[in-house]
């Protein structure tokens, strides 16, 4: 590890990944295809934005602090359109295999020289990045090789995933054509050293559901995101609000 250090290490303290300077990446996976809404990625959202460029927006807003967002597609044609939503926003783009998702991750970590990795996929419009912030915070300060976020709405928790592990797990996997479902290979204590962050109780809504797959979906976010955004001016809505 050829990385420096954060601020000076008093003697006997523990060293951690948060006390190591650590290059980190959002990865935003989208792809044009889906058979459930076609082409939701550039279905229109909140003003000028689609869906896609709405979350990329988003992302890019917040005020804190939640690594270098990129967008991750593949090298299908028909995502060209999705490369020119992300060139509109100044989001760098990463473009790599169709159906190998994990591969695609790896790909983009190498490509940014990223250290660790923030899964959102491209239909969490509402994805919480406060709750980005506090899962890297815990992730780093335990030395973890992935940590989730329990108790939030459908769509609204994330994934933070050291790339060193997911490059080693993706050398040994037999069929690269599901590994998308990242968490049979992720979430286990026999792969990885796994850590979970428990949403607040008053964010505690699992049975909620925000996240981009029906026409139904659809039609209650846009109404979530016209109501959040009256009479505000930043373009980050927060967590309260759309609870």
């Amino acid at each position: 590890m050829n990385r420096r250090v954060s601020r000076a290490v008093k003697q006997g303290e523990r060293l951690t990944e948060a006390l190591v300077q650590q290059t980190i990446g959002v990865f935003c996976n989208a792809r044009l295809s889906s058979s459930r809404l076609p082409e939701k990625a550039l279905l229109p959202f909140f003003e000028e934005y689609t869906t896609l460029g709405y979350l990329l927006k988003r992302l890019v807003a917040y005020p804190g602090e939640i690594g270098q967002v990129v967008l991750a597609t593949t090298i299908e044609p028909e995502d060209d359109a999705l490369e020119a939503i992300a060139r509109s926003l100044s989001v760098p783009s990463f473009r790599g295999e169709t159906e190998d998702v994990m591969g695609r991750m790896v790909q983009t970590a190498q490509a940014f020289d990223w250290d660790v990795l923030v899964r959102v996929t491209g239909d969490d419009q509402f994805i919480s990045c406060e709750y980005i912030e506090k899962a890297l915070h815990y992730h780093l300060s335990n030395s973890l090789d992935y940590t989730r976020v329990e108790g939030l709405p459908v769509g609204m928790a994330c994934e933070i995933i050291d790339v060193p592990t997911l490059q080693r797990i993706h050398r040994v996997v037999l069929n690269r054509n599901q590994t998308e479902h990242l968490t049979w290979y992720l979430d286990s204590e026999w792969v990885c050293r796994n850590g979970i962050v428990q949403a607040e109780p008053e964010h505690r809504f699992g049975n909620f559901r925000v996240t981009l797959d029906y026409k139904q979906d659809y039609e209650l976010m846009r109404e979530v995101a016209d109501r959040c955004h009256a009479g505000q001016d930043e373009f980050y809505i927060g967590i309260d609000q759309i609870i």
